[in-house]
């Protein structure tokens, strides 16, 4: 009878401090993860010629988007330049309409567009990139878009110096 006293006991006690370290683990895991913080970019030069995917966050089309106006998109993947992350990914990208020409002949539509701000380090830092060109259908009065939700692969023109 004493053994199944001290028994019970023993049960008893390991389910609460096996519960207590549990507990424990739990919060050192919770300070640690608090701790944890993405440091800035600093001295990076992300060279011209490299390339990034972005999504089109709204639908441009040369019916509705005029020279000069922006629109917004996020990164697709992570802006790694080897192992930083320049920019993670769905990150914000602002881009300008360079050319909207609406189709009057055949196969006259033209749609241009241009990255002009990348986010880096919570900040919009202005980049250049080479020029996204589509053409409209070749039918009369054709209209050139980009639906919302498009993946368009980028190119820096020129290259991305973070101080």
């Amino acid at each position: 009878m004493f053994n199944r006293i001290n028994l019970v006991l023993f049960f008893l006690i390991s389910i609460g401090v096996s519960s207590l370290l549990a507990q424990a683990d739990q919060n050192s895991a919770k300070d640690s993860t608090a701790q944890i913080k993405e440091e800035p970019v600093k001295d990076v030069t992300v060279p011209a010629g490299t390339k990034f995917n972005i999504i089109i966050a709204n639908q441009l089309a040369t019916n509705k988007s005029f020279e000069g106006s922006t629109f917004s998109a996020n990164l697709a993947a992570d802006l790694k330049l080897d192992s930083i992350i320049v920019s993670p990914k769905n990150s914000l990208v602002i881009g300008k309409i360079v050319k909207s020409k609406r189709g009057q002949g055949l196969g006259d539509a033209e749609l241009s567009i241009q990255i002009t701000e990348i986010t880096v380090n919570s900040e919009l830092v202005p980049v250049i990139t080479d020029p996204i060109v589509v053409k409209g259908e070749r039918k009369r009065n054709a209209e050139a878009e980009i639906p919302a939700g498009t993946i368009e692969e980028v190119q820096l023109k020129s290259p991305l110096v973070i101080k």
